[in-house]
């Protein structure tokens, strides 16, 4: 008898053990994994994805320059992707530079706020998230350093809102702003909010707007044309300096007009203008060797 209850306690007690560790385990992935940003830009956090909005601005665009649009943006799509994939945020969030500036790299916004780029920044918010906004230099200009931060900034948001709609939100009126909300109305659900009137009108329309696009951005014409378009040979490649260097130096450096490089890089105002170490520079994928014989250091090709 003290046998058979031996045999029990110490099944008990195995049992238990392989329970508590699996429930480690499973609080220890579980912690890994909150936060993590959502793989797909809708989430169940509208509750219909056919708002009757969303239908309307689909059709609105679908009917007017949205494949105009999309073709400005093109030549910049591969580089945009990599780097939102990167970044760890969905790769629809590149249709909120095409409803920004329409895929203008120089758009000015028309509201007096001073926004430009591809992500229509202003210069408090450029500033915020890294980027160099001053007489001489405006990297909301350079389409690759403006997106490596706004990606980065669309996480951090992420990280903080949990939600893809408040991420948007965030973007449009501000994070301050949608935070007071936040507090006022005691909620951070994207759809109790708007129910509430929390939102300004002009940011329900901005979202809803953005996910008009993303839906158009599915459709098979559009697919086809991006598969044929990534299928191009990439012709330039992105840098991080490691010396200071005027644009001037830096392009008879590597042999190249500097014009050129000007051009790539519409950031730099002008060729006078100091290139320091540690910034992100694009220049000809056919200057890369030379670039790598003179300052010795790689990139990444986006």
């Amino acid at each position: 008898m003290k046998g058979s209850v031996k045999k029990s306690l110490t099944f008990l007690f195995t049992f238990c053990v392989i329970l508590l560790v699996n429930f480690s385990s499973f609080a220890s992935m579980e912690s890994m994994n909150r936060g993590k940003p959502s793989e797909k830009l809708f989430e169940p956090t509208i509750s219909d994805l056919h708002h009757p909005l969303i239908n309307f601005y689909a059709e609105k665009l679908g009917n007017g320059d949205f494949s105009t649009r999309m073709n400005r943006i093109r030549r910049y799509e591969e580089m945009i992707r990599g780097i939102l994939r990167n970044a760890g945020v969905p790769e629809e969030l590149i249709f909120v530079s095409v409803i920004e500036s329409g895929g203008h790299p120089d758009a000015i916004g028309s509201d007096g706020s001073g926004a430009t780029g591809l992500w229509q920044l202003t210069p408090s918010t450029a500033r915020s998230i890294g980027l160099t906004v001053n007489k001489r230099v405006d990297e909301r200009l350079d389409p690759f350093k403006s997106t490596f931060a706004v990606a980065n900034f669309f996480r951090k948001l992420y990280e903080k809102f949990h939600s893809w709609p408040l991420v948007l939100a965030a973007f449009n009126m501000g994070e301050n702003a949608l935070l007071n909300k936040i507090a006022k109305h005691g909620t951070g659900d994207f759809n109790e909010l708007c129910k509430r009137g929390a939102l300004p009108k002009q940011t329900r329309n901005y979202i809803y707007k953005i996910y008009a696009a993303a839906r158009l951005g599915r459709k098979e014409d559009l697919r086809e044309n991006r598969k044929e378009y990534l299928a191009t040979p990439r012709a330039v490649w992105n840098v991080i300096l490691t010396d200071n260097l005027t644009v001037e130096e830096l392009a008879a450096s590597i042999e190249i007009p500097v014009d050129v490089l000007m051009k790539l890089n519409p950031s730099f105002l002008s060729p006078f203008v100091p290139a320091k170490k540690g910034m992100f520079v694009t220049i000809p994928l056919e200057a890369k060797e030379r670039y790598l014989r003179i300052l010795g250091y790689g990139g990444a090709q986006y």
